[in-house]
């Protein structure tokens, strides 16, 4: 018996050690897509940079409402790290719970933005005719379709994981398979990086702006 134990355990480590080397390629392009998104928003960062420092750009006033983003913005990585976590603990319930809580902000935050835009807008900077309110509509936008992205993968995973709630069959393959920590970690990893990418935004902008 004690052989046959460690002859399944053995074979569970080689297929997991399989599952791990099938996804290497889609860790590669994840981080090679993260690698450019921090290039461009560097470089977002630089022309505005430089727009300021040369006089071509007044001082603003961000929205009241970027505030509260950025504290949603922490909430959704929390309630993230806590879904990787609980999987990781074979706990489908908290890991349901973490997705949805993660994919409920990231839509909170989209809304927020849209209101933060209106207001900025009611503030008489307008993408057209404000320079410092172009880059702000330009890089907040361009954060804001990555949000979008990460919630569109989130929708996913979260309606995966209700479908399984109803059939328990399903919950039980999902948990023996090996592929899904994997999978549910390159979510995460992107995930935390746009979180990230926002909280760099926000300083820029109150320093900057």
């Amino acid at each position: 018996m004690e052989g046959s134990s460690d002859e399944k355990t053995d074979q569970e480590l080689y297929y997991s050690q399989q599952y791990v080397k099938k996804y290497q390629p889609f860790k590669f392009l994840l981080y090679t897509l993260l690698g450019a998104l921090a290039i461009l928003f560097i470089a977002l960062s630089f022309s505005l940079l430089y727009a300021k420092t040369t006089g071509d750009l007044s001082s603003l006033q961000l929205p009241a409402i970027f505030h509260a983003n950025t504290v949603i913005i922490l909430m959704s990585s929390a309630a993230m790290y806590h879904a990787v976590r609980s999987l990781k603990q074979d706990d489908v319930i908290q890991y349901r719970w973490g997705l949805g809580v993660t994919f409920g902000l990231g839509l909170a935050f989209i809304g927020f933005q849209f209101l933060g835009w209106r207001e900025l807008f009611q503030m008489g900077y307008s993408f057209v005719k404000s320079p410092s309110g172009s880059y702000l509509y330009l890089i907040s936008g361009i954060h804001a379709l990555h949000i979008v992205a990460g919630l569109i993968a989130l929708g996913i995973f979260f309606g995966k994981a209700l479908y399984q709630q109803k059939d328990p069959v399903q919950e039980l393959l999902f948990l023996s398979d090996p592929a899904q920590p994997t999978k549910v970690g390159l979510l995460s990893t992107y995930w935390h990086f746009v979180d990230g990418l926002w909280l760099y935004l926000y300083c820029f902008f109150l320093l900057v702006l």
